[in-house]
């Protein structure tokens, strides 16, 4: 079911409850005002279909290039592919009464067909060859209930994305300082490389 048809249905389901409680109680619950509810009710067949939204297109366009005046900018614009100024100025002499504007926009939609957009695909998640690539590190503040001695406290965790190989260790303050002593702890990795990562988490 698209999304044309659910607002259908839901109009629907407004419809059936200002039978039952009325026009005012229907709109104060769907949220919606009176005015709108009374014109689904005059709109509605019993169908669903006389719910959705109706075009909104004018019936009539005084200004509508003709058909004469569409084969004109499409022979021209093709003719002087390159130069669409100088096919507009060929279409004005041989009677064709449009402004530049409207003629290149008629060309653009009938002969250029718009460009579709590139979605955007994300690049596949690289994993970690070797212990110390890639550390994951997380800080979490740990509940009252938790602690003993009724002092606050973070716990900073470490894993590495190779190994799996965690280590957690709890301070008093939540500061990138105290990585330090985490990384004094982390096995099977040169220091440097180990400080380089967790400054950059």
């Amino acid at each position: 079911m698209d999304r044309i048809t659910q607002e259908a249905c839901n109009r629907q389901r407004i419809l059936a409850h200002a039978e039952k409680k009325g026009v005012t109680d229907a709109a104060n619950r769907y949220g919606c005002s009176r005015k709108t509810v009374y014109k689904w009710k005059k709109r509605y067949d019993g169908t669903v279909e006389s719910l959705k939204d109706q075009s909104r297109a004018p019936h009539h366009m005084p200004r509508k290039q003709t058909q004469e005046e569409l084969t004109q900018v499409l022979r021209y614009a093709k003719r002087y592919a390159g130069d669409f100024l100088l096919g507009y100025e060929k279409a004005r002499a041989n009677g064709y009464s449009r402004s530049y504007g409207c003629f290149k926009r008629t060309v653009y939609k009938t002969i250029r067909p718009e460009k579709k957009r590139r979605r955007w695909k994300n690049k596949p998640y690289q994993r970690a060859e070797y212990p110390g690539e890639k550390i994951q590190m997380d800080v979490k503040f740990v509940p009252s209930y938790c602690v003993a001695n009724g002092e606050k406290y973070y716990q900073f965790t470490a894993k590495d994305e190779c190994t799996r190989w965690t280590y957690r260790e709890p301070f008093r303050t939540r500061i990138s300082r105290k990585i330090t002593s985490i990384t004094a702890n982390m096995p099977s990795m040169p220091r440097p490389m180990m400080s380089r990562v967790f400054r950059k988490a």
